[in-house]
């Protein structure tokens, strides 16, 4: 669909849920275009599930306020955006919503294709947010979103993190990452450290860089 069509096909929508009704004509002067396209995007708004009908009472073309349209369908990352900011929301712990975004997330889940299911159930499972923690990663979006894909694609991450034994000094740190989590402090990374799979913490505040590797993150 072209700009200029969606914008007035907005445009309609707006007129029809207005408190009047709209004859074919009227539309058609509102719009700016001819009868003709007013009837083909009308026909549109009715395969979207919006369904305008024509009111004797009204003498014109309305639409019902509660109609609802079909969801449209979700790009792979777009639906896990979506998850992410679902599972990660205060809002999973309230009292009025929590029950309500867990259900939507699990809808939303079964529509997916098996590997795309799988994969995502995974990722999710694999972020763990207490309930007072901050939900923004203080500045290290990049890094954040780098270790997002490692856990999603299970592969191994390359940290530049300050060395245990002189902090002062950055260590490249080969980790295979467990779990994300927000705490009241921030952000960090829980993760198996090569070669002796040693299980460490990283804040991602000191994180210097990350980088995901080619090696996969066996499970344990």
């Amino acid at each position: 669909m072209s700009h200029g069509r969606l914008s007035r096909c907005i445009r309609l929508l707006s007129l029809l849920q207005s408190r009047r009704g709209y004859r074919a004509a009227e539309l058609a002067h509102e719009l700016e275009v001819c009868r003709r396209t007013v009837y083909r995007d009308l026909r549109l708004l009715e395969e979207a599930g919006i369904a305008p009908r024509f009111d004797r009472r009204r003498a014109g073309y309305v639409v019902q306020t509660a109609s609802r349209a079909k969801a449209l369908p979700l790009v792979d990352d777009e639906l896990i955006a979506l998850l992410l900011a679902a599972h990660t929301s205060p809002l999973v712990s309230g009292y009025c919503f929590g029950s309500l975004v867990r259900q939507a997330s699990k809808e939303l889940l079964t529509q997916c294709p098996p590997q795309l299911r799988e994969e995502t159930t995974r990722l999710l499972n694999s972020l763990v947010v207490q309930p007072s923690a901050s939900f923004r990663a203080r500045g290290e979006e990049v890094i954040w979103c780098e270790i997002i894909r490692a856990l999603r694609q299970e592969r191994q991450l390359r940290i530049s993190y300050p060395s245990p034994v002189d902090p002062t000094q950055l260590s490249l740190v080969t980790v295979a990452p467990r779990h994300l989590v927000a705490s009241p402090e921030g952000w960090y990374l829980v993760g198996l450290c090569a070669p002796d799979n040693e299980l460490r913490r990283f804040d991602l505040r000191r994180v210097q860089g990350v980088q995901t590797i080619s090696d996969y993150a066996v499970r344990c």
